[in-house]
Parts: structure tokens; sequence; C-alpha cells
């Protein structure tokens, strides 16, 4: 899918009522503006986009305006609604007026239209999120948004029910999870090569392997498990903090496409191990995270009205961390470790040499997936999921 040919059929035409509702006035007239590509998908369709510009009211030169432009773009893989990858659903979600009053004050970017320049292709336009200066996050911020996502959460298992939409996601982690049977095969046969020994010593590729084997017997916990309307994918990347007149900062999150049900506890998982496997938060603080985190998320959870035992969000939370960021991630990463001529794009993708990834990776699977794949299963036994 080629969002770039598409975006030379951008004219005044197309942009003058876009700008005007983002400026709350009618009058504007476009007088040039500018587009610079932000985010590149990575194969999944989708390129993020700021458009930058003057316009003139009535003849006079007003202020620059700025939006954002998200392209979304169909595959054939991405076609049932409730899959994991619907093309669409961000855009049915702001459409629909599903994201104009979320629970627990959660804050999204405005939307001002939707629009289909041709057949299997979406843009959706947003509001550029004017961030915070200083928009590095401490670990208390975490646990003020782990805080507010275990309100979100808990709101829908304390009686309020869920807003039913055909193209929320269902089983979105057991669809993301089951794409990696091919690499899983070729990760096998690989065992002694280079980098993947670098990622994984023999010890680990076999617990891994042990998770993949005994994956349906986690996936059938989440799913016995209660379960709630999640965003799915909150993590640094996906948190822009906005500053208030008060001085302080609240958060806005972005990127809904994965929006739909999902297990106590999942919600926290890229939160914690995502932030960490991007390089958003020292590894080595990591646990310090971990522990600030489910804690917030608790709180929020019993704001919320929930009163559940706390070890079944950890039972959640443990079981799709070593399935998403454990066996749900080796087709992403296989590439790079098996083609050393990838490893530069690998370097400017996470800002770092490719020997710092792999120590990172190495990191995040030792003290992360595997140790709560082994805890899952402990939890899974004495809880009575196993």
């Amino acid at each position: 899918m080629d969002d770039r040919a598409q975006l030379n059929t951008l004219d005044s035409k197309i942009l003058t009522p876009v700008v005007r509702r983002a400026c709350g006035n009618e009058s504007l007239e476009l007088d040039q503006w500018t587009i610079q590509q932000i985010h590149g998908g990575g194969g999944e369709g989708v390129g993020i986009y700021r458009l930058t510009g003057q316009a003139t009211n009535h003849g006079v030169l007003n202020d620059q305006w700025s939006l954002i432009l998200k392209v979304l773009g169909r595959s054939e893989a991405a076609l049932d609604l409730s899959s994991w990858g619907y093309w669409r659903r961000e855009a049915e979600a702001y459409q629909c007026g599903f994201m104009n009053d979320l629970p627990a004050g959660l804050k999204t970017p405005r939307c001002f239209g939707v629009s289909e320049p041709a057949d299997g292709i979406a843009w959706l336009w947003l509001e550029d999120v004017e961030q915070a200066k200083s928009s590095a996050l401490q670990l208390t911020d975490y646990q003020r948004v782990a805080h507010q996502l275990g309100q979100f959460n808990g709101h829908y298992l304390t009686g309020q029910s869920a807003p039913v939409y055909p193209w929320l996601s269902r089983g979105w982690l057991r669809g993301w999870v089951e794409l990696n049977a091919s690499a899983v095969d070729h990760f096998s046969q690989s065992l002694d090569q280079r980098w993947i020994k670098r990622v994984w010593p023999r010890s680990s590729a076999e617990a891994f392997l042990q998770t993949w084997a005994e994956r349906e017997l986690y996936f059938r916990t989440l799913e016995r498990l209660p379960q709630t309307l999640c965003h799915l994918d909150v993590f640094r990347r996906n948190l822009l903090p906005r500053s208030r007149p008060a001085g302080d900062h609240e958060m806005v999150i972005v990127d809904w496409s994965f929006v739909g049900q999902g297990a106590l506890g999942e919600e926290l998982v890229p939160l914690v191990v995502a932030s960490i496997a991007f390089m958003e938060v020292d590894i080595l603080m990591g646990g310090e995270l971990e522990e600030k985190a489910f804690a917030g998320y608790l709180e929020g959870l019993h704001e919320s009205g929930w009163r559940g035992d706390p070890q079944l969000v950890r039972l959640g939370y443990a079981s799709a961390a070593a399935l998403r960021y454990g066996v749900g991630v080796l087709r992403l990463m296989l590439p790079f470790l098996l083609d050393e001529t990838l490893h530069p794009m690998a370097e400017q993708f996470w800002g770092r040499s490719f020997h710092e990834l792999c120590e990172a990776w190495s990191i995040v699977n030792s003290r992360f997936t595997l140790r709560l794949a082994e805890e899952a299963r402990e939890l899974m036994d004495k809880l009575g999921y196993g």
C-alpha cells in the first residue's frame, strides 16, 4: 500500500474543511502548507504525517496551524472486523463517538474527520498534541497511567456494560501470537546462530520453546479470567504528555487500533514490558517500574469498585506478558537476528547499536518474559487454572 502516492492528491479543497474544523473558524483560507512524515508503519500499512501551514481570515494572515494525518491501509490479512489487526478499527472508533467520553478521564487526540481518498485507504485527521516542554517520564508518571488504566478496565468489571461494536477486537493476543508459527519453526532450527545465541542462550531457548508449546494453556487461562475493555497498546511511545494550565501535565493516549476485549491485567503488559523493550525506560529500573505500575493498576481497579483477588490480576499480567513479548514478537525480531544486512535498520529504529539491542532483548527475556511465564504457571496451579 503506497500511501505517498495518495498524498499527491491532497489539495486545498480536501484540506481546507479539515483545517477550519481544527481551528474552529469557517472563514479560513489556506495560504501554504508543508507535509512531513514522522512515522512509517512497520509493514502494517500505516504512515503518520504532520501537516503545518498558514491560513488567512478575510485576507489577514492567521497564526500557523498543524494537524496529524494517520494513513490506514487495508491488507487482506486485516479484513475481519474483530481480528487483531483490523485495518479500519481506529477510524471506526473515532467516527462512532466512542472516543468522546472515555471513563477514568482518559484523554485522546481530537479527531477532525475521516476520509477515504481511494479504495482500501482511510485518512484519519487528528489533533497535533502540543507536548510538555519536559516530556521525559518518571516512574511516578507510569504509575499514574497504570492507575488510570486500572480505573478504565475496572469500569467494565463492576457492572458497567462495555460498548458493543463489531469492530472491537476479540482474542487479540491469540491472533497476534499465532502469526509466529513459521518463525518458531525457523528459530528452533537456528539455535546455533550467533545472534540467536546472544539473545537466547540454550536454557533460555528451551524455556522459550516450552512456552510456545504450552501457549494454549496460557490462552485458556486468559480467556477464563474476567474480561474487560482494553486499549491493548499503552506504552511510552503511545503516551503524549500535554501541559495543563495548572503547570502539571496530563497524558494523551494515541493509537487505538487494537482496542477491544482483554483479560484482567493484560492492559498493564505493554506499559511495563514494551516501555522497557523499546528502551524508553532504563532496563536496570525495569523491576521498579513493574512494581510501581502494578501497584498503580491495583489502586485504580480498587477505586473503580473492583474487589477481586489481586492474584488474578497478576495471573493475567504474567500470562499475557509471556505470550505477547515472549513468543509473540519472534516474527519481528528474527529477521534482524538472522540477516546482518538489516542491522542498520534496527539501529536506526531503536537508536542503539545492535550489540546493545541484543543485550537488552536478552535481559527482557530473562528478567521479564521467561520469569513471568514461570510465575504464570505457578499461579495457574495455585489458583486452579492449570
